[in-house]
């Protein structure tokens, strides 16, 4: 149950963040391109060596270059988010860019595995 009530929480305060992103642009949360942007992130070895876990959701647009400009990184474990956001900001995707404002929404769950 407490599970159920922080995803709820999670959700909720995502969905008003994307507000903050950008009101006039839509936000696209299960699109085919995050299967592209998943392949850029691992589980880092510096969370293997301190056992960190957590979860990161991005919001990033796309260039007219296809490349990943990520807009918004929320997270409670800062060192996680700035891993994620280094790890994609600058790279390319393929994509048929209608060269549009469309944000994307993609989250990264890291779980330490003993």
């Amino acid at each position: 149950m407490k599970n159920v009530k922080l995803t709820l929480l999670a959700v909720l305060f995502v969905v008003f963040s994307f507000a903050v992103v950008n009101a006039t642009n839509p936000v696209i949360d299960n699109n085919p391109l995050n299967e592209q942007v998943k392949d850029y992130i691992k589980y880092p070895e510096f969370g293997r060596e301190n056992n960190l876990e957590g979860k990161v959701i991005v919001v990033y647009t796309i260039t007219s270059q296809n490349q990943i400009k990520v807009e918004q990184v929320i997270c409670k474990n800062e060192e996680l988010g700035n891993y994620v956001k280094s790890s994609l900001d600058g790279k390319t995707v393929n994509i048929e860019n209608e060269h549009q404002v469309v944000n994307y929404a993609i989250s990264f769950v890291f779980e330490y595995a003993k």
